[in-house]
């Protein structure tokens, strides 16, 4: 059996992954049949060498090949296995796992991606997402209110790794209080948050002309070691998606209509009350002014950032 999983979502990869290797070896009494090999690694003839074993003392082997695509460097390699790879013999499970997107003009992913056992792994929407999220809460015989999703996913993003560890923590912590249901307020005690919450506290901060609380928010993000271009990068986007958002307002349209997170649009729609539409465009120009002079070093762009924020505070 040939199988093929590939693509961004490499949680329900890993997932599927394992459960495809656990009843294998379940089914075959052992783990002594299971190669896993690592594509960027693989050298040239050696997978002749794992595709013609035989078993050992059973039936079938479970070979799995993860980012030949993606990280083999050697394109004879994957010329070699493109040879011989529709003459999978059938003691062998063979496994192809990419954790992303190949490139599709090579012809081994083009024959990979044709065969029954081909499946792609897309990233999940934001409404899959808040489902995946009630869903794990329910299976443990918990319930979490909308407002609490929405902030688990606002805090997390989409990286579900994270988000499936402090779900795990969450229901933890929810059981030992003999709590039913998660709020909001379980959620800001026990998770910490990414840096989009501290961006939201900078631009609050220029919003109200408040120059002190600005720095301190500033510094904070620099304290926790983030990169002074990511801090920059952090201020702009969020910057044009108030724009965004004060360009619907303006229309008539729902701010909803922008592709924002809610929690994002609801975070934003008190932001935006801070600052009227000449003002944000004053803002953005002055952004643009600053990133040309730290690209042409004309300054040093943690300067750049605290004469960012001084000016900002001034619009």
């Amino acid at each position: 059996m040939l199988q093929f999983l590939y693509g961004e979502n490499t949680y329900s990869i890993a997932k599927d992954l394992a459960k495809l290797e656990h009843f294998f070896i379940e089914k075959d009494g052992s783990d002594l049949n299971v190669s896993k090999v690592k594509g960027g690694s693989l050298k040239s003839g050696e997978f002749e060498s794992y595709f013609g074993a035989l078993p050992f003392l059973g039936e079938k082997r479970l070979l799995i090949i993860k980012n030949l695509l993606l990280e083999g460097k050697d394109k004879e390699i994957q010329a070699s296995i493109s040879k011989i790879i529709n003459k999978v013999p059938d003691y062998l499970d063979l496994v192809f796992v990419e954790e992303g997107m190949p490139d599709g003009r090579t012809q081994l992913f083009k024959f990979l991606k044709t065969i029954p056992q081909s499946k792609y792994y897309a990233n999940y929407t934001e409404l899959q997402l808040r489902e995946l999220i009630s869903g794990e809460f329910s299976r443990s015989g918990l319930s979490i209110s909308s407002e609490a999703v929405y902030k688990l996913q606002f805090y997390l993003g989409a990286d579900f790794w994270r988000l499936s560890n402090e779900i795990g923590k969450l229901i933890l912590y929810a059981k030992s209080q003999n709590l039913s249901k998660v709020n909001t307020d379980l959620i800001e005690l026990m998770v910490e948050p990414e840096n989009n919450l501290s961006v939201f506290d900078l631009t609050d901060a220029i919003g109200a002309r408040n120059a002190q609380k600005a720095f301190i928010s500033l510094h904070s993000l620099i304290k926790k070691g983030e990169d002074d271009f990511y801090i920059f990068n952090l201020i702009v986007g969020h910057f044009r998606k108030l724009i965004i958002l004060d360009d619907l307002a303006k229309s008539g349209e729902p701010l909803e209509r922008s592709g924002l997170h809610p929690f994002v649009v609801k975070k934003m729609r008190s932001s935006l009350s801070n600052f009227k539409g000449k003002e944000l465009i004053k803002l953005y120009l002055l952004l643009q002014t600053t990133d040309v002079k730290i690209k042409t070093g004309q300054i040093e762009p943690r300067i750049g950032l605290d004469r960012l924020v001084a000016d900002l505070c001034k619009v």
